[in-house]
C-alpha cells in the first residue's frame, strides 16, 4: 500500500503539468510573435514585393507614354548641288486620327492592370506561405512542450518504480513497462524538435532572418461561436476579389486591344506638315504648312496575320479565365469544407472530448490512491489523456490554418503594412 501510494503522489504531482503544457512555451524560444506581425515582417523584406511595386510604376510610365502623340519627324536635306534636295525642311506631325493612340493606349493600360494584378497575387502568396508557416511552427511548439512535460512524467515514473522495485515492494515487470514508456516519450521529444526546428527555418526565411532565429509562436484560442458560411456568396466574393482572375481578364483585354491597334495602323491617318524648300531662305514664300494624307494600299498579309495571333491568343486567355474561375470555385469549396470541419471538430473537444479524458485520469487517480489501480492503468490513462490533448493542439492549428486557407481562397485577406502603392490597389479591389 506504501508503494501504492507514493506512485498516486507521482501521479497527483505531475499530471497536474499536463493541464498546462498548452500554455508553456519552449525556454529557447524568448522573442513573442503573433501571425499579423510574422506578415507584416514578411512583406517588409521580401525583395518579390519590391519588384513588384517597380513593375507598376514602369507600367504606369508606360501607359503616360502610350497617351502621347507620336514625336514629329523633323528631317532636314541641305542641298550639294542645284536642285539637289526639293525640301531643305520638312516637320511632320502624324495627329493618329486613325484611332493608333487610343489603342496604344489600351495595350499600356492592360499592362498596367496585369502588373497591379501581379503585385497582388504576391502579397497573397506571402500572407498565406507566412501564415501556415507560423501555425505550423506554433503548433509544433505546443506539442514539444507537451512531449517534454510527458518525458519529465515517465521518467518520474520510472525513477519511482525502479526505487519500489530494489525494495521489493514491486515486481522487476513494472520496470520494464515504465522504461519502454521513457524510450518513447524521448523518441517523441527527439521527433518533434526536428520538425520544430524544420518550421522555425521555414518561417525565418520568409521572414527574412536566420533561419535559427528563435520566437515563440501561439495558436490562437477558438470559441464555441462560429459564423455560419455561405458557399455562394464567399465564391461570388472570390470571383470579385482573386487576383488570378483580374490579371487573366488583363491578359484578355491587352489582346484584344493589340488586335485593334493593328487594324487601326492599316487605316488612312493625317499628318500635319511644315515644308521649307531650297530657296527658303532667298524667297519666303518657298515654305508652307499642308496635311500630309497617308494612305496604307498594301498588306501583304502580315498586318491580318497580326491581327490573327492577338485575336486567337485572346480567346486563348478567355479559356485560362475560364480554368482560372473553376479552379478557384474549387479552392473555396475545399476552404469551406476544412473549415467547418475544423470548427466541428474543436467543438466536439471543446464540448465533451476534453472533458470525459479528464474524467477518465481523474478515475484513475482515485484508483491510485484507494489501490484499485495498477501502473499499466495509470500509464494507460497517462497515455489516453496526452493523446486527446495531443489531438486537440491539432484541431485547434487546423482551425488557424483552415482560417488561413479560406483567407486565401477567397481574396479577404488584410494588409496594414504593405508599401503604399499596393495598398491602395487592394482597397481599389
Amino acid at each position: 500500500m506504501r508503494s501504492t501510494t507514493t506512485l498516486a503522489a507521482i501521479v497527483i504531482s505531475t499530471f497536474a503539468s499536463i493541464a498546462i503544457c498548452q500554455t508553456t512555451p519552449p525556454v529557447s524560444d524568448p522573442v513573442p510573435l503573433t501571425a499579423e506581425r510574422a506578415v507584416a515582417i514578411a512583406i517588409k523584406h521580401n525583395p518579390s514585393v519590391i519588384a513588384a511595386v517597380m513593375d507598376i510604376n514602369a507600367a504606369k510610365s508606360g501607359v503616360r507614354s502610350a497617351q502621347a502623340l507620336t514625336n514629329p519627324k523633323f528631317e532636314v536635306s541641305p542641298p550639294l548641288t542645284a536642285h539637289g534636295s526639293e525640301n531643305v525642311i520638312l516637320l511632320q506631325q502624324p495627329l493618329e486620327l486613325n484611332g493608333t493612340r487610343s489603342a496604344r493606349t489600351a495595350v499600356a493600360s492592360a499592362k498596367l492592370s496585369e502588373k497591379q494584378a501581379e503585385a497582388i497575387i504576391q502579397l497573397q502568396d506571402i500572407v498565406y506561405a507566412t501564415k501556415t508557416a507560423y501555425y505550423e511552427m506554433a503548433r509544433s511548439q505546443e506539442l514539444l512542450s507537451l512531449d517534454r512535460n510527458l518525458l519529465a512524467i515517465a521518467e518520474k515514473f520510472d525513477t519511482s518504480m525502479r526505487r519500489e522495485v530494489e525494495l521489493g515492494s514491486r515486481p522487476g515487470m513494472d520496470t520494464a513497462q515504465t522504461g519502454l514508456e521513457v524510450i518513447d516519450a524521448r523518441r517523441r521529444v527527439t521527433m518533434e524538435e526536428g520538425r520544430l526546428v524544420s518550421f522555425t527555418a521555414t518561417l525565418n526565411t520568409l521572414l527574412g532572418r536566420n533561419p535559427d532565429s528563435p520566437c515563440i509562436a501561439t495558436i490562437p484560442k477558438p470559441n464555441l461561436k462560429f459564423t455560419p458560411l455561405d458557399q455562394r456568396k464567399l465564391v461570388t466574393q472570390a470571383m470579385i476579389s482573386r487576383p488570378e482572375i483580374s490579371s487573366e481578364l488583363a491578359k484578355e483585354y491587352e489582346f484584344k486591344q493589340v488586335a485593334r491597334l493593328t487594324r487601326d495602323q492599316l487605316r488612312p491617318d493625317v499628318s500635319l506638315q511644315f515644308r521649307a524648300g531650297s530657296d527658303f531662305l532667298a524667297n519666303t514664300h518657298d515654305a508652307g504648312v499642308g496635311l500630309a494624307i497617308n494612305l496604307p494600299m498594301f498588306d501583304y498579309g502580315g498586318g491580318k496575320e497580326r491581327i490573327r495571333q492577338s485575336e486567337e491568343s485572346a480567346q486563348a486567355e478567355g479559356e485560362r479565365l475560364l480554368a482560372a474561375k473553376n479552379l478557384v470555385s474549387a479552392e473555396v469549396i475545399r476552404a469551406v469544407v476544412d473549415m467547418r470541419t475544423a470548427e466541428s471538430v474543436v467543438i466536439d473537444f471543446r464540448r465533451t472530448g476534453l472533458g470525459q479524458a479528464k474524467r477518465l485520469l481523474d478515475s484513475v487517480r482515485m484508483g491510485m490512491r484507494e489501490g484499485s489501480a495498477n501502473i499499466l492503468q495509470v500509464l494507460e490513462a497517462e497515455r489516453s489523456y496526452a493523446s486527446v490533448q495531443t489531438d486537440y493542439i491539432n484541431a485547434q492549428a487546423d482551425l488557424a490554418l483552415a482560417e488561413a486557407e479560406l483567407e486565401h481562397a477567397t481574396g479577404s485577406f488584410k494588409l496594414k503594412s504593405a508599401p503604399p502603392l499596393l495598398l491602395k490597389m487592394r482597397k481599389q479591389q
